[in-house]
């Protein structure tokens, strides 16, 4: 026999031999109860690096329950989260990086391309707009750097 965390591997020796027997009781069949230590699992995590923290128990070890530092998206702040939770971190300051055209600013929130003004994040994607050399029409291109192509309006 032997706990079920594997700390105690054998079990049938007299002095872990009492403390089982107080766990869990005598075992009379391999399908009985296996004897639970009461130390720290230890067991490593699926899908981090961490020992398990709870106490010997059977089967699977669940969700990582330790407490790690991440950055946000953004790189500017740091903050505690359970190790298993896999959303991103989010910080809540303004991006207000330049948008590639120049004349915008990036108003998203704790963005991922803050300060790379070249980051697929800062396409500038709003209307042109300005007035065109006739006086009448606005330009409808994205909005760009340079002067704006000549009204196409007959």
């Amino acid at each position: 026999d032997r706990c079920a965390c594997g700390k105690f591997e054998n079990c049938s020796r007299e002095s872990s031999r009492g403390q089982l027997l107080r766990w869990v009781g005598t075992r009379h069949r391999c399908d009985d109860a296996l004897p639970l230590c009461t130390k720290p699992c230890g067991r490593t995590q699926e899908g981090c690096s961490h020992g398990c923290t709870k106490p010997c128990h059977e089967g699977a070890c669940g969700a990582c329950e330790r407490m790690v530092q991440r950055d946000c998206r953004c790189r500017r702040s740091k903050k505690e989260v359970l190790c298993s939770e896999g959303k991103p971190v989010i910080c809540g300051q303004i991006c207000k990086t330049k948008k590639t055209c120049g004349n915008h600013r990036c108003d998203e929130i704790c963005c991922e391309g803050f300060e790379d003004r070249h980051h697929e994040a800062h396409i500038c994607l709003q209307v042109c707009g300005k007035v065109l050399n006739c006086d009448t029409h606005t330009c409808e291109e994205f909005c760009h750097l340079g002067p704006c192509p000549p009204c196409r309006v007959v």
